[in-house]
This record gives C-alpha cells, structure tokens and sequence, in this order.
C-alpha cells in the first residue's frame, strides 16, 4: 500500500495511515519533490510525508543498520570452514 498510483486522499482512514508511513510512499514523495513534481494535498498530516527527502535517507539508514549485520553474520556463517 503506497502513495505511487493512488492519491493519499482517495484512500480509506485506515489505508491512510498505512500509506503515509510506508517507505515506498515516502521514497516516491522524495522522487516526487527533487524532481519538482508537485504532490496531492494530504488529508492526514505525517512527518515522513511532509519532509520526504529527510525521511527517505532517515529510512534507508534504518533498513541498512538492521540488513548489513544480519548479512555479514550470515555470510560469517557460510562461509567458516
């Protein structure tokens, strides 16, 4: 659920909130605004929303410092004689 071909608006109260904080949503928001591409007005007001740029490296720099450990200690794993 992301905001990539469905407008936040048009969306269900529940469906709303989903999307606002789903990272596909905020990296298309981040797409979407270095590019100059105006985005549809929000009906719910979220943090990752309104500053996408931000939110989006915030994000991968969550989702990196929780897979790069795993998969080096799997590789470790796999790897040992």
């Amino acid at each position: 659920m992301s905001t990539a071909f469905v407008p936040i608006a048009t969306l269900p109260e529940v469906l709303q909130w989903v999307a606002s904080w789903n990272p596909i949503s905020v990296m298309v928001g981040a797409v979407r605004e270095l590019f100059g591409n105006p985005t549809a007005p929000l009906t719910r007001s979220s943090w990752p929303l309104e500053h996408p740029v931000v939110a989006a490296f915030g994000l991968c720099a969550v989702i990196l410092a929780a897979a790069v450990p795993a998969a080096m200690r799997r590789y470790h794993q796999r790897t040992i004689d």
